[in-house]
This record gives C-alpha cells, structure tokens and sequence, in this order.
C-alpha cells in the first residue's frame, strides 16, 4: 500500500477549502439578501421572506433552518452507513465525492435565487426545500471526504498532518469569501443593481468552490492509498459502536463547539456593502 503523500496530498486537503467556502457564502450573505435592513431595502434590496415570528415563536428563515438541520440530522448516519457499505468499482469514499460536488454547489447558488421578486410565502417553501437538498448534498461529500482520513493517513502522525492541513485549508476557504464577496461586490455593484451583484458574486465564488471541490476526486485512488473493505456493520449496530466510544464523545462536543463559536464570527460579519 503506498503512502499518501506530495501533490495528491495536498489536492485532497485543497478540496476542503471548498466545501467550507460554499457553507461560508450562505452564512455570511443569505441573511443580508433574504432579509435586507430598511435603507437597504430603499436602495433597491429585496426582502424575499417576512420576519415576523409564527405564533411568537419562530421566523420564516428559522422555519427553515429548522427544516435544513432536520435534513441533515437525518441524513447524516444514513450516509455514512452508506459509504461505508459502498462496493462501488470508483471507490467507497470516491463515489460519493464525484456525486455530491456539483449538486452541492448548485443548491448553494439556489439559495439566492428565490422564485418571486417580493415578501411572500412562497419563496419560504421554496428555501426549505433548497436548504434541505444542500444539507443533504453537504452531507453526502463531506462525510465520505472526511471519513478518508484514517484510510489515506496509515498511522497517527499521518493523521495529524492531514487534519492540520485541511485546518488550514478551512481558514482559507472562509477568507476567499469574507474578504473576497465584498470585494466582488462592489465590483459587479458598478454596472447592476444589489440583487444582481450579490447574484453574480455567489455564482463566481461557488464555480470555485465547486472546482476546489473535486481536486480530491483526481487525487484519491482509494486501491493505491488505503486498504479498507466494505463494512458489513448495520447502520443501528454502527450507531451503538460509536456512541460507546469515549474518545469519539469527547472530540464531538470539541468539534461542535468549535464550529457554533466559529459560525457566530462568520454569520455576524455581514457585510452589506
């Protein structure tokens, strides 16, 4: 079995730099498109859904959110048993990553593309059911994509390297979009109206987070680099195993707090340029 090492390793690590810059360009623009402030919605911003609350209790867009998580929650351990029981001839993990890239990005785009030009309800079903599909396609690249790290890093210290790198690769992804979206902004903002510039910059960045995506499909070849074989594990008993293991508790709840405090700093750095 080879090790996993130079070019390929650093295209597979590369690819996490996208799919955290498509999950980085709807927390920090979608709630300043969907639902612009009042001098925004003045000089030409569109709100897309109301935010008044439901019985006082929730909003349109965490009506939605709601929906997407549940998606995702749902979707998450049914991939998972999946990939791991995959005996596709593209590879386990591979398959996965060729089938979830481009939809990924497409319901990315999506989400800024709300069917009707005003405040209405509709356009609050059609974000439930665009945010359930990019849970869902997030779900169906990044599980498989991260469940190659023990399978391409053959020992610990090779671990270790690749996580520090998708580290990396992570902030890089964010920055693209927090410093890069405004940037295009004003750009496209020179020849075209707010809903139109905030269009075309979601469409640029997640071309590229879509390209950056597959640099792991060309890199990974899963007969050469790991030797891995399908798990014949049902998905209850599976669940049972992983629930049991200490080591794995501890690193979710440090994994999960990571990314809320991370997510805080990257939804409230709106900018509305």
């Amino acid at each position: 079995m080879e090790k996993f090492k130079g070019k390929r390793f650093f295209l597979y690590n590369l690819s996490t730099a996208g799919w955290v810059l498509l999950d980085s360009i709807w927390l920090t623009f979608a709630i300043a498109f969907l639902l612009p402030p009042k001098e925004k919605v003045a000089e030409g911003m569109i709100p897309f859904i109301s935010n008044e609350r439901f019985l006082g209790i929730i909003t349109v867009l965490g009506a939605v959110m709601l929906f997407g998580r549940i998606v995702d929650a749902v979707a998450d351990p049914l991939v998972a048993s999946w990939t791991d029981r995959s005996t596709s001839r593209f590879g386990r993990r591979r398959f996965f990553l060729i089938i979830g890239g481009l939809p990924l990005a497409i319901s990315t785009i999506l989400i800024f593309f709300p069917p009707v030009a005003h405040t209405s309800f509709i356009n609050g079903i059609y974000l439930a059911i665009v945010f359930g599909f990019y849970f869902l396609f997030f779900t169906v690249y990044v599980v498989p994509y991260l469940a190659l790290i023990p399978e391409l890093g053959h020992n610990e210290k090779a671990r270790i390297g690749i996580t520090t790198a998708q580290g990396y690769f992570s902030l890089i992804g964010s920055a693209v979009v927090m410093i890069g979206g405004p940037l295009l902004l004003t750009l496209f903002m020179q020849n075209t109206d707010y809903v139109g510039a905030y269009r075309k910059m979601v469409i640029c960045l997640a071309i590229l987070g879509a390209l950056l995506l597959y640099a792991a499909v060309f890199a990974v070849d899963e007969k050469r680099f790991s030797n891995a074989r399908p798990s014949k594990v049902p998905l209850i008993d599976s669940f049972k195993k992983t629930v049991r293991n200490k080591a794995f508790i501890i690193y979710l709840f440090a994994n999960i707090s990571l990314w809320f405090l991370f997510n805080i700093v990257r939804s409230s750095a709106i900018p509305i340029v």
